[in-house]
């Protein structure tokens, strides 16, 4: 199996048990038992739900590299009409052609779903973990942020009024001035709110209005106030079709 296949979710092994793997076994020769677990195994590597595979000679012959007579005696044995090995589910038909009915392994498709819920549970505790870890990252930078602000704060009136704004606490002094260098023609107050204006209009709403406008403004050599050009396509702005005319409804995703 493929690193893409582990990225899609697809895990690349599954438990086995001596009990289970020679259960429902007696009956099969030699042959049979290995064609048995060799399409089960092509079953987990390569079928896209892990657990299926159509019933067809080329199918059954790529999963176990038997053909002719030894193919179709092996196959009769995993499939006998009394103790089929796989579980046989019939076809839909589609159109005028016909199409080959899946065979299907019980115990591979519950061992897929198991696993599944698992990766879901991993990747929740993961997300859950970033997430109280930003949290409290964001928490101290705020705390040494005000900290080292007070200063700064009493020369600047507005800026002390920013830092009371839940969103835009952790703002520091220097992306403040950067913020009302990059509209040298408004006062403080004014060069702010059109600051976060224009990170809410590229953003569609604001989530964290620093780490944004940390990226959309900065200081040219001159140390003039200079605006960063968006690297949006047109698509993706908001207020913009495909093309890059306006249009009241945003693009789909």
């Amino acid at each position: 199996m493929s690193d893409n296949d582990e990225q899609k979710g697809k895990s690349v092994s599954f438990q086995l048990y001596p009990d289970k793997a020679l259960a429902g076994t007696d009956h099969l020769t030699p042959p049979a038992f290995k064609a048995y677990w060799k399409t089960l195994w092509w079953m987990w590597l390569h079928s896209p739900n892990q657990y299926s595979i159509p019933d067809t000679t080329p199918a059954w012959h790529t999963a176990t590299g038997f053909e002719g007579e030894l193919l179709e005696t092996v196959r009769a044995e995993i499939m006998q009409e009394h103790m089929p090995m796989l579980q046989r589910v019939k076809a839909k038909a589609k159109g005028t052609g016909k199409t080959p009915d899946i065979l299907v392994s019980g115990g591979l498709k519950k061992e897929a779903a198991k696993q599944g819920k698992r990766r879901e549970q991993q990747v929740d505790a993961a997300n859950r973990r970033w997430e109280t870890e930003r949290n409290i990252a964001e928490a101290e930078r705020i705390e040494q942020n005000l900290e080292n602000s007070k200063a700064f704060a009493k020369t600047h009136p507005h800026y002390a009024k920013v830092l009371k704004c839940v969103h835009l606490r952790s703002i520091t002094p220097e992306d403040y001035l950067k913020m009302i260098r990059s509209f040298p023609n408004a006062d403080e107050a004014r060069a702010v709110k059109q600051a976060v204006d224009k990170a809410d209009f590229m953003t569609g709403g604001i989530t964290h209005p620093p780490l944004f406008l940390r990226k959309q403004f900065s200081m040219d050599e001159s140390g003039q106030g200079r605006e960063r050009k968006s690297t949006l396509p047109a698509s993706r702005k908001k207020g913009t079709d495909k093309k890059g005319n306006g249009k009241n409804k945003r693009t789909p995703f």
